[in-house]
């Protein structure tokens, strides 16, 4: 098994949190991970992504991946690249808050969820990325 995880949003979103605690989860349950983290040079406001890549044998090449088989779009700025490289059928969690952009969903297993207004409520919008990990790992069951 080989798992992509492309994490996407704009700084001070916590994507960089978001796919290093997927990674920690993976790594705790015994799996090989490869992590590789990229954002631009602004620290608020600016492309921020991170590619995962989780196996239950060694990752042998960079997760820098051509195509994937999930991704967490935390907000539309910038996705556009991300949801180019999904496969079709590959998982994508939108956070709807944030995300309304018009894109093709039809090949792939769409799961809207309003993150950052959920955050919101439980008192702390810089949990999002934390209710987007929690309901990616509930519907992929990967961590």
């Amino acid at each position: 098994m080989e798992r992509e995880l492309l994490v996407t949003g704009i700084g001070g979103q916590g994507i960089q949190l978001a796919a290093q605690v997927v990674a920690r989860a993976a790594l705790a349950e015994g799996r090989e991970v490869q992590l590789f983290g990229s954002y631009g040079g602004m620290m608020r406001g600016g492309n921020t992504e991170a590619t995962l890549v989780v196996a239950d044998g060694p990752v042998e090449a960079p997760p820098t991946v051509g195509s994937a088989w999930s991704a967490i779009v935390m907000h539309q700025d910038y996705s556009g690249p991300t949801l180019e490289r999904l496969r079709p059928g590959s998982v994508v969690m939108l956070n709807t808050t944030v995300f309304d952009r018009a894109f093709a969903r039809d090949p792939y297993i769409v799961v809207e969820l309003p993150a950052s207004d959920l955050a919101l409520g439980l008192g702390n919008i810089m949990t999002a990325s934390m209710v987007m990990v929690w309901a990616y790992a509930a519907v992929t069951d990967l961590v």
